[in-house]
């Protein structure tokens, strides 16, 4: 049989779209995961805006939302340290409105024009691009050292926050003070906030390591698996209003993107809910493809004169144009709207453009951060900062950077700087700093510290079960119900894979101890039953898993025979063979009783025993 003619043409073509089948990746935000669902509105907001999307109770409107990592590329991890974008586009009956914002806030700088520096500044050295998603670096810490406006970044970039448990379990923010319009023409100033009903929740720098090593896709892969299994992730939409008049009525300006408004200050109204309720069905075309503008509003909504904004405006028009090759990308199914939307970027804001001197108050509200955390946090961000800086090769950057510190609160510099050997100095050589103002001390906003959530039950939280052969079937299935029914999610962790046989029973484990680590879990539990933990003995990983449970203060139960592998860890005793829960870990010698299985259920939603860090 003769072969069919060779065909160049056909060849070209298909090489063609071979070649071509790439977009140029993202500069920021390149990293990503996304989601389709609805926005519905909870109440009416004609009274402020003529936004259509807002002004009927109940109403629903489709929306993508894309999260992501900064500054990392596209095959960087997802635990890095980073800030995370949260971009939502609302496909409205009157165009799509975009809103651009973050896990954060607040930013780094007041003005765009400082904003492909810091980019660059936490983009991997030029030389031999290292280090990949990491900003314990000179480059960084130079610019940031020399930047006293990211002060107040810096608390929260240091803080738990840079390093969330999952998308579904952290905020999202505008960022910047946009405007309200109504149909009478009427403005007011307004702060967006997305509240996740799962509550705020992190891992520990040590879990983000291990997670990075273990399953880079860890954030990717939590946000894919719940819609799936139909545990859809919901935020509430929020809003601070303030009046027009008032915008110099606080001490700082409402349109410095470096500030914030507390909310013991101007509570948070939630008028709205977001779900997501369906993964893309081709990442390409749909998170890839998505692209979002801070200039696509639509009529009720409008923009400010923050400069950071005004020159997000033009940035994102260049970086689409760029990287879609024209305006056609606009016309991809992903971005196509309804209707025309109102592109801002081809008109001015409003508000008062002359900037206020509070926007020389650059540590003001960085001491009020720091001064609102817990105990274990504030402590978690001196050793961010120790960590951060210790990778830092010059001295006078690290110098300069403690003595910024040090605006910001004098211990948190001198605890810092103890950590890398050096003293604190009283005056550097960064003229920008002439300028700044000296902090004052506020009141605390306890709403800025996550240990003062409230505790929102286990839903989707992750628990592992170790067991082997013989296991306590009884124990088990006590437990399985009381997590099943209060919504978590039960994984089995063995020797091997497979059916795990006990008696007449039988489980099948979801993970063995070579494809598992504690750092993917909320939680650990081990069931009795003798010949199972004599066999769990035998097995190194087990204690590992136990030892960094331990460590990073999640909740540690077990019955029976299981409480034997807990032995060592302060509070795990067994108390006249009686149950008993200390610091987050719940034993009970005897069998797994229904009060043993509720004792357990509240301290995963009690979330991390942070006690734990201060005990031998």
């Amino acid at each position: 049989m003769s072969k069919p003619p060779f065909d160049a043409s056909a060849l070209h073509e298909r090489f063609d779209r071979f070649d071509h089948a790439r977009l140029p990746e993202r500069v920021v935000n390149a990293r990503g995961a996304g989601a389709h669902g609805y926005f519905e509105a909870y109440e009416s907001m004609a009274s402020l805006t003529r936004a259509d999307f807002l002004r009927a109770r109940g109403k629903r409107t489709p929306v993508f939302v894309r999260f992501s990592t900064v500054s990392g590329f596209r095959g960087s991890t997802d635990l890095a340290r980073d800030v995370r974008g949260f971009a939502v586009k609302f496909y409205t009956e009157e165009g799509n409105y975009d809103l651009v914002g973050n896990n954060m806030p607040v930013f780094f700088i007041q003005d765009a024009m400082a904003f492909p520096d810091l980019i660059q500044a936490a983009k991997p050295d030029v030389h031999n691009e290292m280090p990949q998603a990491a900003t314990a670096q000179d480059s960084y810490w130079k610019f940031i050292s020399c930047m006293p406006e990211s002060m107040h970044m810096i608390m929260w970039a240091m803080s738990d926050r840079a390093i969330p448990r999952s998308y579904r379990m952290m905020e999202g923010f505008g960022v910047h003070t946009f405007r309200l319009i109504n149909a009478a023409g009427e403005g007011h100033f307004v702060k967006f906030h997305w509240k996740p009903a799962l509550g705020l929740h992190a891992v520990t720098w040590d879990e983000a390591v291990k997670i990075s090593g273990n399953d880079p896709d860890f954030h990717r892969r939590d946000l894919f698996d719940a819609i799936e299994a139909g545990d859809f992730p919901e935020w509430e939409f929020g809003v601070q209003i303030v009046d027009e008049k008032d915008r110099h009525a606080f001490d700082f300006d409402l349109l410095d993107p470096t500030k914030l408004i507390p909310e013991e200050v101007v509570p948070v109204r939630r008028i709205g809910k977001l779900v997501l309720d369906r993964n893309p069905r081709n990442y390409f075309a749909e998170t890839e493809q998505v692209v979002f503008h801070p200039g696509h509003v639509v009529p009720g909504i409008d923009l400010s004169d923050d400069p950071l904004l005004q020159g997000r405006v033009a940035a994102y028009a260049h970086a689409q144009a760029s990287r879609l090759g024209g305006a056609d990308g606009y016309d991809l199914p992903i971005n196509r709207g309804r209707a025309s939307a109102t592109d801002v970027a081809r008109r001015n804001g409003h508000g008062t453009s002359a900037r206020s001197d509070t926007f020389l108050d650059h540590f003001t509200q960085a001491r009020m951060f720091l001064h609102s955390q817990s105990e274990p946090e504030y402590n978690h961000i001196c050793h961010a900062l120790e960590f951060e800086l210790g990778k830092v090769n010059s001295a006078a950057v690290r110098e300069r950077t403690l003595f910024m510190l040090a605006q910001v609160d004098a211990d948190m510099a001198a605890s810092v700087g103890k950590g890398l050997g050096m003293p604190v100095p009283r005056k550097v050589g960064a003229p920008k700093t002439d300028h700044s103002r000296p902090a004052r001390d506020l009141p605390v906003s306890p709403a800025l510290s996550m240990a003062n959530g409230h505790p929102r039950g286990i839903a989707t939280r992750k628990v592992a079960v170790l067991l082997a052969d013989g296991y306590d079937r009884a124990d088990l299935a006590t437990l399985r119900k009381a997590l099943e029914s209060s919504g978590a999610w039960m994984k089995i962790v063995a020797p091997q894979l497979g059916a795990i046989p006990s008696h007449h029973d039988a489980v099948e484990a979801d993970f063995s101890f070579r494809t598992s680590d504690s750092v993917l879990f909320d939680a650990i539990y081990i069931p009795g039953g003798r010949k199972s933990v004599d066999a769990l003995k035998r097995h190194v990983e087990v204690g590992d898993f136990i030892r960094d449970s331990w460590r990073h203060c999640k909740a540690i139960a077990a019955s029976g025979a299981g409480v034997e592998l807990l032995a060592g860890l302060p509070g795990a005793s067994a108390a006249n063979g009686r149950m008993k829960s200390v610091h987050g870990v719940v034993v009970a010698p005897g069998k797994a009783s229904d009060a043993m299985a509720e004792a357990f259920v509240q301290a995963i939603a009690s979330g991390r025993h942070w006690v734990r860090e201060t005990l031998a």
